[in-house]
């Protein structure tokens, strides 16, 4: 072999073994990533979870939203342990407890048990007497759900609530590590004329997100989304035009902590008014006709109105 041959030969064996070491790297790297990756959960969360249910508007936008927490704090009802849920402004909800892949919930001021999930349902069985709440109406009530088709493989099912009338609400789907994607507690209907519908925003559990599917990772769920997304048409201000009194309706949980009312120039005009927990009534007899424009603080936003007074 001549002198040539020789750099030639040492120079494909450097370069090979580079190549294997780059490709070492490579698998090392992606390898560790997806093992840093948290896996979801086998099983409805026990403890340190938050559940951030909302109702859209048919805008879009949330005008409502319920936040439950669980921490790891345990309560004992009818000799059986439970996890106690609050809505995560200390407010407590009830008591949650799994047994066999079923979740039971135990409202507060109440040792009743009703049953929330059964995630050893089959496609075609009907869960009798399932509870559910809406979070647009103060309602409590039972349902018989039928199972449209099961998968426990995946830990999902597609379900339907059985109505009196024989028919069936809207599908929804359960998953066995977080509940039904409708919201926590919430039916798979619409409860609003303008198509607005209860959805699960966000689930969190041991200080990482798994829903929803894309915005999964470390963290937790926020519990302030609905200041985030309030628009000003989320706001129903009338009669308007006027010629004496506005009545402005707000979303619950949205009640402003300021209002003023200031004219074209920018000047305050106003401080007559009444607020109540989802309305303020607002006086403006003593202005004289021209457009004004009604000012909100709600929380940590500044929202405007136009007014026009006749």
């Amino acid at each position: 072999m001549d002198f040539l041959s020789f750099k030639q030969s040492l120079y494909k064996n450097a370069m090979s073994k580079f190549y294997s070491f780059l490709l070492l790297v490579v698998i090392l790297i992606f390898s560790s990533g997806l093992l840093s990756q948290t896996p979801a959960p086998e099983s409805f969360p026990e403890s340190d979870a938050r559940w951030i249910n909302a109702i859209y508007s048919g805008n879009g936008y949330i005008f409502e939203s319920t936040n439950y927490c669980m921490g790891d704090e345990d309560t004992l009802i009818n000799e059986s342990s439970y996890s106690k849920l609050d809505t995560c402004l200390g407010g407590y909800k009830g008591a949650l407890r799994s047994d066999l892949n079923k979740v039971y919930f135990v409202p507060k001021d109440s040792t009743a048990e009703f049953l929330m999930y059964d995630f050893e349902a089959e496609t075609g069985d009907t869960i009798q007497d399932v509870y559910f709440e809406s979070d647009f109406l103060p309602e409590v009530f039972l349902a018989d759900v039928l199972i449209i088709s099961g998968n426990p493989d995946a830990g999902q099912w597609l379900i339907t609530i059985i109505e009196e009338n024989g028919n069936n609400a809207k599908n929804d789907i359960w998953k066995l590590n977080i509940g039904s994607i409708a919201g926590l507690f919430s039916p798979p209907w619409d409860w609003l004329a303008d198509g607005g519908y209860p959805q699960l925003i966000c689930f969190s559990t041991n200080d990482s997100i798994f829903h929803p599917m894309g915005k999964d990772g470390p963290g937790q769920c926020a519990l302030d989304l609905s200041i985030e997304n309030l628009s000003p048409e989320d706001l129903n201000l009338y009669p308007n035009p006027t010629s004496a009194e506005v009545t402005l309706d707000f979303p619950p949980g949205m009640k402003p902590q300021e209002i003023e009312v200031r004219s074209a120039m920018g000047k305050i005009v106003s401080f007559n008014f009444v607020i109540h927990d989802s309305e303020a009534k607002i006086d403006l007899s003593h202005l004289q006709p021209g457009m004004y424009f009604l000012k909100l603080r709600i929380q940590d936003r500044v929202i405007s109105k136009k007014i026009i007074k006749n």
